[in-house]
């Protein structure tokens, strides 16, 4: 839900699918179109940054860019938010990690 919060604090219009049957965790609505977001967290830290990992939570298959349109990354430690295309976030380190993610930006 924080994800939500801070979307419609930008001015974004900001839905969520009804059940867990989505691959996507919120839709924004961007210039009459609709993007699907995945909403990842982390706290682990890892050297001078962050692991986030980019995979489902389940035993399901591995996400696709097909799926979604952007993976919304929340460092929660630094209360940062990284935004990334799917079809790059899904290639990041066999899709299980983006790291690190540098401490102390906005």
């Amino acid at each position: 839900m924080r994800f939500m919060a801070r979307a419609a604090e930008e001015g974004f219009r900001v839905s969520k699918p009804w059940g867990d049957s989505a691959r996507y965790d919120f839709a924004v609505e961007a210039n009459g179109r609709f993007l699907r977001i995945q909403v990842k967290s982390t706290i682990h830290q890892a050297d001078d940054g962050y692991l986030c990992y980019v995979q489902p939570n389940t035993k399901v298959s591995r996400y696709t860019s097909d799926q979604m349109d952007f993976f919304a990354a929340y460092i929660i430690p630094e209360d940062v938010w990284y935004i990334l295309p799917a079809e790059v976030a899904v290639r990041l380190v066999s899709n299980k990690t983006v790291a690190p993610c540098q401490g102390s930006q906005t």
